[in-house]
C-alpha cells in the first residue's frame, strides 16, 4: 500500500499463519507503511483496535491525514512529475501537516527507500498505482489510531493479555536508511531486554543476523530463505 522499506505485504503468506484472529488490540510500535495491516482481511478483525506507532514525524502526519476523507481527494487530484518530486523536499518542514504529508507521500512513492534524500526521481508510476488502491482502503484508515512515540513508550501502554503486538523495527545492519528515528544498533538489543517483560503476545519480523537466535532462545523462531537474506518470525505465545 503505502511504499516503505520491507514491504512486508511481499511475505504475507510466510507471517500470516502466525497471526491473531480478532485480538483485542493490534499494535505496531514501528508502523513504518502498516503493510501488514492493509493485507488483513477487516472481516476477520471486526472488534480488533488497531494502532499505529512511528517515532518518524513524517510517517505519523501522513497516517493521520490519510484519515481524513478531504486528503485523500487531494492525493487522487495530484498528478506527480519531477518538478513536483523534487519541490516536495522542501515541503517536510512545512507547518501546513496537510502539504508535508502530501509531500512525503511524493517522496516515498517516487523515490530509492534505501536513500531517501538523494531526490533521484524514479518516476511517478506507484503513486498512480497508490491512487487506484486509496478508495479501496479509505475504509482501513478510519479503524487506525495513530501515536508519534518512541516504541518503549507504546509498549508500556498498550501491554495486556488481550494485546497483540507485531513488530518490525529497522533490521540489523539497515538502521541508516531511515531518517528522523533513533533506533541503532545496540537498540537490538535493548528491544529483546523488553519484549521479555511483556504480558502480550507478540511477533517480530527480522532478517538472521549473529547473536538474534541466542537472545530469543526461549521462543518460537520460524525461518524463511528469501533471495535478499534469511527471514525470521520470533513468536510469544500465551
Amino acid at each position: 500500500m503505502i511504499p516503505y522499506l520491507g514491504n512486508k505485504d511481499k511475505i504475507f503468506d510466510f507471517i500470516n499463519p502466525n497471526l491473531p484472529k480478532n485480538p483485542k488490540k493490534w499494535v505496531e510500535p514501528f508502523g513504518g507503511g502498516f503493510n501488514i495491516f492493509f493485507s488483513l482481511d477487516l472481516n476477520d478483525y471486526k472488534e480488533t483496535e488497531f494502532i499505529y506507532n512511528d517515532i518518524n514525524p513524517l510517517n505519523y502526519n501522513l497516517f493521520q491525514s490519510l484519515k481524513k476523507d478531504i486528503f485523500i481527494k487531494k492525493v487522487l487530484s495530484t498528478y506527480v512529475d519531477k518538478t513536483l518530486f523534487e519541490e516536495s523536499y522542501s515541503n517536510l518542514e512545512s507547518t501546513d501537516k496537510e502539504l508535508k504529508a502530501l509531500s512525503w507521500l511524493i517522496i516515498l512513492c517516487g523515490c530509492d527507500l534505501k536513500d531517501i534524500m538523494s531526490k533521484n526521481f524514479k518516476g511517478n508510476f506507484l503513486f498512480e498505482s497508490l491512487k487506484v488502491k486509496l478508495t479501496r482502503y479509505k475504509d482501513y484508515f478510519k479503524r487506525i489510531k495513530v501515536y508519534n512515540l518512541d516504541y518503549k513508550k507504546i509498549l508500556s501502554k498498550y501491554d495486556a493479555e488481550d494485546t497483540f503486538f507485531y513488530l518490525d523495527p529497522p533490521y540489523f545492519g539497515y538502521e541508516k536508511y531511515y531518517i528522523k528515528h533513533n533506533f541503532k544498533t545496540e537498540t537490538h538489543k535493548e528491544l529483546s531486554e523488553e519484549l521479555k517483560n511483556l504480558k502480550a503476545n507478540w511477533l517480530l519480523s527480522y532478517y538472521k543476523f549473529e547473536g538474534v537466535e541466542d537472545w530469543y532462545s526461549n521462543y518460537e523462531i520460524i525461518s524463511k530463505k528469501t533471495n535478499i537474506s534469511n527471514e525470521l518470525l520470533i513468536i510469544k505465545t500465551n
